[in-house]
């Protein structure tokens, strides 16, 4: 039996993957809420699978754009993440607790595909502390209670490179593609595996066009090109990439890569030493792992340059150089398993012996964290402060009974708005100048304004303000306002 297991790798492969399967499992069950924050982002997501779903036009979703306020979001996000909800709409409606249920999924996958990837690197004892470190990290935790898109496309940028690395290229045209449609970040995705293309004819003879467009990687590369055209911008519209370029515009290149390294730097220092983050302790160690995976990551290329080791730097540039601020460790997420392989691959530069050692390492990050986990499994909130609140709740009501459907609202939430009354709504930018944000209420031209307590908004109060002699109190209730501009 023992022989059995030794010599059948398929075999062995199968049941730790089984067995991880099994220490994961019980995470899907720690998001037993039916509630969601105010956010933002989750709206446009569920509005955007409505439309799938109805087969309205993705650009109709009653959110009006603010160019001042780009940040805020685009017209529309990427395809992708709203494919996969779809067919939840589908069954259950906008029922928040079920895409939740998604994300626990989802999450719970992100998870094995952290195992896999560890595994067939490194060691499957490794894979496996990484993994289930990391699933029951409050950080993840409290991710599958958000439905994002940032679980969902770390999931899927990990399974494409790691099939593009196995050479499974069926698998690999299909995680790309749903990587690439989920967010746009995803390009620098092709963009690596399109450099692995060129470096590794570079070295070959025949380099000429007709080698290059034979190779298995053109193929996936044109596959995923073709696939993102016809559902992107043929079938659905969306409207993704606009809006961006305003954020850009806004802010220096300079300013904005020292504020990222300093900012990411944070939350990567508390995300894996949480308890001494606050101490000298925790920078010498975060710097220290750090340090340990790049060393890693830069012998590892040496040593033989895959996918994972090319996207890896394209994407720390993006990440480095995108101007948004409030992304805390989600925009990390599709590369802290990386950062934990380079680590592991800098101690096996000097002996495959130090696996075992790794093993030991893999955890000293997650006992400066568990702690934080246990409590936050102990003291799951039953809900939190959002839409789904009775005094929300009841305010949409009014908005949707109330006023008349072609009504425009300016409110700090616009699109959470939109996908429970269905009313048309803007955000005023949080710097904007009154001049601008006056303007813009008179030329779209906005109907009403609602103040929310939990949403602070100095510049819709500062506007009311200035127009208290042509705007009316027309509903005040747990702490929402609505004033009609006469």
């Amino acid at each position: 039996m023992f022989s059995l297991w030794t010599d059948n790798l398929a075999l062995k492969r199968a049941v730790l993957l089984l067995i991880c399967l099994g220490f994961l499992a019980p995470s899907y069950f720690i998001n037993n809420i039916d509630s969601h924050d105010w956010g933002g982002d989750f709206a446009m997501y569920i509005k955007q699978a409505e439309n799938i779903v109805k087969g309205i036009p993705q650009t109709d979703n009653k959110y009006i754009f603010n160019p001042e306020n780009a940040v805020l979001g685009p017209r529309t996000y990427p395809i992708g993440f709203p494919l996969m909800l779809a067919p939840v709409y589908a069954a259950f409606g906008n029922d928040i607790s079920t895409f939740i249920d998604l994300m626990a999924v989802l999450s719970l996958l992100f998870g094995l595909m952290v195992f896999a990837l560890l595994r067939d690197r490194i060691h499957w004892a490794f894979a496996m502390i990484v993994s289930v470190g990391m699933t029951y990290h409050t950080t993840l935790l409290f991710f599958k209670r958000e439905v994002m898109a940032d679980i969902p496309f770390a999931l899927f940028a990990l399974l494409g490179l790691y099939a593009v690395d196995r050479k499974n290229w069926w698998l690999a045209g299909f995680a790309l593609l749903i990587a690439v449609l989920t967010k746009s970040v995803g390009v620098t995705l092709l963009i690596a595996v399109g450099f692995l293309l060129f470096l590794r004819h570079e070295q070959r003879r025949d380099n000429s066009l007709k080698s290059i467009m034979r190779n298995p990687i053109s193929k996936v590369i044109g596959f995923v090109a073709i696939c993102y055209f016809l559902l992107s911008e043929a079938l659905f519209q969306t409207a993704s990439s606009e809006g961006y370029s305003n954020v850009w515009s806004e802010f220096e290149l300079g300013t904005v890569i020292s504020n990222n390294l300093n900012y990411y730097y944070e939350f990567l220092r508390w995300f894996l030493f949480d308890t001494i983050n606050e101490k000298a302790a925790g920078s010498i160690a975060t710097l220290a792992f750090l340090s340990i995976a790049i060393i890693g990551w830069i012998a590892s290329a040496f040593k033989k340059l895959r996918a994972i080791e090319v996207w890896f730097p394209m994407y720390v540039l993006v990440l480095l150089a995108y101007p948004y601020h409030a992304s805390g460790l989600r925009f990390l997420l599709p590369i802290i398993p990386l950062l934990f392989l380079f680590a592991a691959e800098f101690f096996v530069l000097f002996s495959k012996r130090y696996k075992q050692f790794l093993v030991l390492a893999a955890a000293v990050p997650f006992l400066f964290t568990y702690h934080r986990s246990l409590e936050t499994m102990k003291n799951w909130p039953g809900e939190v402060d959002g839409p789904q609140s009775s005094g929300a709740i009841v305010l949409f009501d009014f908005v949707k009974n109330e006023t008349s459907a072609d009504s425009k609202f300016l409110f700090n939430k616009p699109r959470v708005l939109s996908l429970y009354t269905d009313r048309e709504a803007m955000g005023n930018g949080r710097f904007q100048s009154q001049g601008s944000l006056q303007k813009q209420v008179d030329s779209i031209p906005i109907n009403y304004l609602i103040q929310a307590d939990p949403l602070w908004s100095p510049g819709l109060d500062t506007l009311l303000m200035n127009n208290e002699d042509v705007t009316e109190l027309v509903y005040d209730k747990d702490g929402f306002r609505v004033y009609r501009i006469n």
